[in-house]
């Protein structure tokens, strides 16, 4: 469709209501009162045909040249034509088909005025209340239907956890906005939810002595966190903006801005904030999320609606690093029975803040006791001086110096030692005096140092650099300093002191990562490798995947292929799988040429690339395996000898090739016949699962007994750094055929270990040359009961099957593990 105009284009101040040319950014309309400098980059142009002019007029002199307009009285307006797709993008006259959506074009005039788009199909009407992680958030109308709901565009890096929007259509929408829709669009997340007309809570007008009404948003957002709690969801963004108002008369409020929402079945979860705001909770400013953080919000939402004055002209860094280290003080002048609410609200220990529990009481009128705060003592003594400040309390010392202006000041206090005597004549505790002393000795990095000490001397402070809080946040915006954290001496120092347990949670994670691609032989880009380890968002990580696996969907790596095949990725796997040097992924472009290859082979009369590609873009490993076994359950066959044997081989060994797969999923369902003569079989088969399943049910299905006695070789026995036990594992359970070397290092200097495999493979060979049966086993776990000792001790063992290989004169030369 496309839609002409004849009309000069303008944009209609909303303060002076002048029309304004497209190329003004600030109002330059002279009122009475002077220039009006109303900002004109967020209105949206008009035509000025749908205006007056004698209503709106426009001032010739402020209209230059190059402007698309003529002065005011001019006989004729300059025409502007407007060509839009049936979408609303703009498009040139000759082209055939819109270049942004693809949408056809027809040529159909109309003389409605343009919108601008937020997505394909959807108009935006108003801007709608920010919320954490979005890039654009408005009102939007549908074009077809003319449907109204709120569309969210997430900022790049701000990605939603997509198991919460699984958990949210759950939910009873009595306390949620209703999600309508999710999806990308252009490389970045959206969201469409239910529209809501009577605004936010940050528009209500709430009186301070109105208790009814107070208690009516305190139930209404209590209930919402319960629904919350019972499913394990923490909102981790409850602000004013996302606590919406669906009914007046009775008050009705619901919650929405879920995308930094997370999942949690912990009482203290490391996930990374996407904004840092005044509503956070204590353990959330440094990167933790509890069940009980979004009641702290809820307590600062209360304070700014019963106090506005109070946050008034506040520095949010400066108010969020005194609440973790003084709290938040209550004014006088609220409601005695409100500061008991906003007292159990704004506890910082997460442990004895209000739930749902003490709030109901609450509610119900009673007087909820308060657990105590507990701070550390304040020592004072002789004066120091930061700048111009003098100081005399140690808790005092620790905030001004995390300001900016006296962090290097502040160094040179812990490097010269001046810090250390200070704190001692102010009265240090003994224990803590060794501890800053230590740290003023360690050789890490001095910022880094002097973070350490000022928590040292104030046990409630966060860990600080520079004046910024240190989260997950800080560590992507700072992505050298933050793996230099997570991989130094720094995070050992920080695990000794028992502070910032979220950064040794990290550092142990890397270690894992690292463990992981050397006992394998991965290889990792080590760039990729410190920006993966420092993220903290599970969606994120499973996004960059999803994003790299679709471009290279396979591997020729082992090690790579079985992490790959598991059923649930875990973070150190994910960052594994990102980390991993590209040259060791095959492309799309690679597995379709090697599909089509197969094809050929396979004497296929039709293989279709661009199907191909599209399934290995949308599908991974396991999901397309998954489709084989759909299409080919009970024995079906295609017809195809080559590709029945390929399905046959699949059945045995559960794992094919990704260009086997293809073409495997080349022939459509319906062409997948189950044989007469394989009915029989099938039937055979369930009647002796059907029986496995029972023998299963009733107990183990399998035990074997081994002796003090028996041959049997530790798996960690065989433990070397050029051979890592669990190598030798992941190799087995791969099922490749290939052989292990085990003859390391370890192997060789032990007196015993040589001559127990050598009686191992003696008595395997004797049992299996008298009765046929091999007794190499590998097995997990074996319990094994000392009772040549008082007191019976057990240990788990795992049992595995060795093989040798002899030279000429009968010495053990070589040791091998084959299955």
């Amino acid at each position: 469709m496309i839609a002409s105009k004849t009309a000069q284009r303008i944009r209609l101040c909303p303060q002076c209501h002048s029309q304004r040319p497209l190329a003004e950014m600030i109002c330059g309309n002279n009122t009475d009162d002077g220039q009006c400098g109303h900002p004109m980059t967020s209105v949206q142009p008009s035509h000025s045909s749908d205006f007056k002019k004698e209503t709106f007029p426009i001032n010739p002199e402020e209209i230059s040249d190059q402007e698309a307009f003529s002065e005011q009285g001019s006989s004729e307006a300059e025409e502007i034509k407007v060509e839009l797709c049936s979408n609303g993008h703009e498009v040139d006259t000759d082209d055939e088909e819109c270049l942004i959506c693809g949408a056809p074009i027809c040529q159909e005039n109309f003389d409605e005025p343009t919108e601008r788009l937020v997505l394909p199909q959807w108009q935006v009407i108003s801007e709608a209340p920010f919320v954490a992680g979005a890039e654009q958030r408005v009102v939007a109308r549908h074009i077809k239907d003319g449907h109204k709901a709120i569309v969210t565009i997430f900022r790049e890096g701000a990605e939603p956890d997509q198991s919460v929007y699984e958990i949210l259509r759950t939910i009873d929408l009595d306390h949620i906005a209703r999600l309508e829709e999710t999806g990308r669009h252009q490389g970045r997340p959206y969201e469409i939810t239910e529209y809501i007309p009577h605004g936010t809570l940050r528009d209500f007008q709430l009186d301070p002595s109105d208790i009814p009404t107070i208690k009516r948003i305190v139930e209404e957002i209590s209930r919402a966190l319960l629904d919350f709690n019972r499913v394990g969801l923490r909102h981790r963004d409850l602000t004013p903006n996302v606590v919406t108002i669906r009914t007046l008369q009775p008050l009705d409020l619901v919650i929405e801005g879920f995308g930094s929402s997370c999942l949690s079945e912990y009482d203290l979860d490391v996930v990374s904030p996407l904004e840092n705001t005044i509503y956070m909770a204590p353990e959330a400013i440094a990167g933790g999320v509890a069940a009980s953080s979004d009641w702290w919000s809820l307590g600062i939402i209360l304070l700014e609606k019963l106090a506005p004055d109070y946050f008034k002209d506040v520095n949010p860094k400066a108010f969020l690093i005194n609440a973790l280290t003084a709290g938040v003080e209550i004014p006088n002048s609220i409601d005695p029975v409100l500061k008991n609410l906003l007292s159990g609200l704004l506890l910082r220990s997460r442990e004895h803040r209000f739930g749902f529990d003490q709030v109901r009481s609450w509610l119900g009128g009673e007087v909820v006791p308060v657990a105590a705060e507990l701070f550390p003592e304040d020592f004072s003594g002789p004066k120091i001086t930061l700048g111009d400040q003098e100081i005399y309390s140690l808790q005092r010392y620790a905030l001004t110096a995390a300001e900016e202006y006296f962090w290097d000041e502040a160094k040179a206090h812990l490097s010269s030692g001046r810090l250390a005597t200070w704190a001692e004549q102010s009265g240090l505790d003994p224990k803590s005096l060794v501890q800053l002393r230590a740290t003023g000795m360690r050789d890490i990095n001095q910022n880094f140092k002097l973070g350490i000490a000022l928590k040292i001397l104030n046990k409630n402070m966060p860990f600080v650099q520079v004046g910024e809080i240190v989260g997950p946040g800080w560590l992507l915006k700072n992505p050298e300093l933050g793996y230099e954290l997570i991989s130094s001496e720094t995070s050992n120092l920080l695990e000794d002191l028992d502070m910032e347990p979220w950064i040794i949670r990290l550092k142990e994670r890397a270690n894992a990562v690292r463990h992981i691609a050397k006992a394998n032989g991965v290889e990792l880009d080590e760039d990729t490798a410190k920006i993966n380890l420092l993220s903290t968002s599970r969606a994120r990580l499973l996004v960059n995947w999803e994003q790299r696996r679709s471009l290279f969907p396979d591997t020729d790596n082992l090690a790579l292929v079985s992490i790959l095949d598991k059923k649930k990725l875990a973070e150190e796997d994910l960052i594994v799988l990102l980390s991993a040097d590209i040259g060791q992924f095959q492309s799309t472009d690679d597995i379709i040429s090697k599909a089509t290859i197969l094809a050929d082979t396979a004497e296929l009369a039709e293989f279709r690339p661009e199907t191909a590609r599209k399934l290995l873009a949308t599908k991974s490993r396991q999901e397309i395996f998954r489709s084989i076994t759909d299409r080919t359950t009970n024995f079906a066959r295609c017809g195809n000898e080559k590709v029945d044997n390929w399905v046959d081989d699949f059945r045995l060994e559960r794992r094919t090739t990704l260009p086997q797969a293809l073409v495997m999923l080349e022939f459509e369902k319906e062409k997948w016949k189950q044989s007469a003569d394989q009915i029989y079989v099938s039937d055979i088969i369930k009647f002796f699962e059907t029986k496995v399943h029972t023998q299963i049910n009733q107990g183990p299905l399998a035990r074997m007994r081994i002796s003090k006695t028996s041959p049997r070789i530790d798996l960690f026995e065989l433990n070397d750094e050029t051979e890592p036990a669990e190598a030798i594992l992941n190799t087995i359970l791969d099922r490749t055929g290939t052989k292990v070397d085990i003859g390391n290092r370890t192997v060789m200097a032990d007196e015993l270990l040589p001559s127990r495999i050598r009686k191992l493979v003696r008595n395997s060979t004797l049992y299996h040359r008298e009765t046929g049966i091999n007794g190499l086993q590998l097995g997990f776990p074996f319990v094994v009961i000392d009772t040549g000792k008082k007191g019976d001790q057990t240990a788990y063992r795992t049992n595995f099957a060795l093989a040798s290989q002899n030279d000429r004169h009968g010495r053990l030369q070589r040791f091998f593990l084959e299955f």
